[in-house]
């Protein structure tokens, strides 16, 4: 389907639940020499707010179906791993940009991944692992994780990821600063300028966001997509009427 766009720059200035029954795992009992501890532990969203704290509200907001976690051990070093299962790889691709931080650099594990030495975040179809070392020991290699994520890959939703990030502009962009949104709380993570849903997700609006340096300042751009040219022009009407924009 044909969906509309507009680009809205915006400059800032900075300084557990029961396990489902009808849930089946999908973290494997071993993996390039990491054998896991214990069963799995699986369930439902309402655990996001132990997880995640108050970052639970916005993180909701890509429709989180399940959470699977799952200890392994190699030798003297253990990881904990977090799979996130997501509504589509839509939904788990704007997850990974939302837990996704600067300390994190890009890796080739998948179609998006990111890693430091105790952390690692790969999108797998619809899934979202999050792995992370026990304090002072590493997580496991590059090698061992993409024999993972390639062990998921046969179970994951291969529905395409979103496209919108294709008109993010790139020059002056802080890599790593995309963020794909699928709510209001979401994106007043990064555009706070309220929490009511003034772009129009209702409306089935899906955006992106990312921050630029252009002239010594730090701007943050907004892209919005919209299913119908007539749903584009009523929101972006909305828009004139409540901010005002430089020429």
């Amino acid at each position: 389907m044909k969906r509309f766009l507009f680009l809205l720059p915006v400059i800032l200035c900075f300084g557990v639940a029961a396990r489902s029954a009808d849930v089946q795992a999908v973290l494997p009992a071993s993996f390039a020499g990491w054998t896991a501890s214990a069963a799995p532990s699986i369930t439902s969203p309402a655990a996001l707010d132990q997880l995640l704290g108050t970052d639970a509200t916005a993180f909701h907001e890509y429709i989180v179906k399940s959470i699977e976690q799952r200890s392994y051990a190699q030798g003297n070093q253990t990881v904990a791993i977090t799979l996130y299962r997501l509504r589509d790889p839509s939904s788990a691709y704007g997850a990974y940009t939302f837990l996704r931080n600067d300390s994190l650099s890009v890796v080739n594990l998948g179609a998006y991944a990111s890693a430091s030495r105790k952390r690692a975040l790969i999108v797998v179809g619809e899934m979202l692992l999050d792995v992370t070392a026990t304090p002072n020991l590493a997580r496991p290699s590059d090698a061992d994780l993409k024999q993972l994520a390639d062990l998921l890959d046969k179970r994951a939703d291969h529905t395409p990821y979103p496209s919108i990030g294709e008109h993010l502009p790139e020059k002056g962009r802080v890599r790593g600063s995309e963020h794909y949104v699928l709510g209001p709380r979401g994106l007043s993570q990064y555009v706070p300028i309220g929490t009511d849903d003034w772009v129009g997700f209702d409306h089935s609006a899906e955006t992106i966001t990312a921050r630029y340096r252009v002239a010594g300042k730090e701007e943050t751009l907004l892209v919005a997509s919209y299913p119908t040219q007539q749903i584009a022009a009523l929101k972006f009407a909305g828009m004139l009427r409540r901010f005002t924009f430089d020429p």
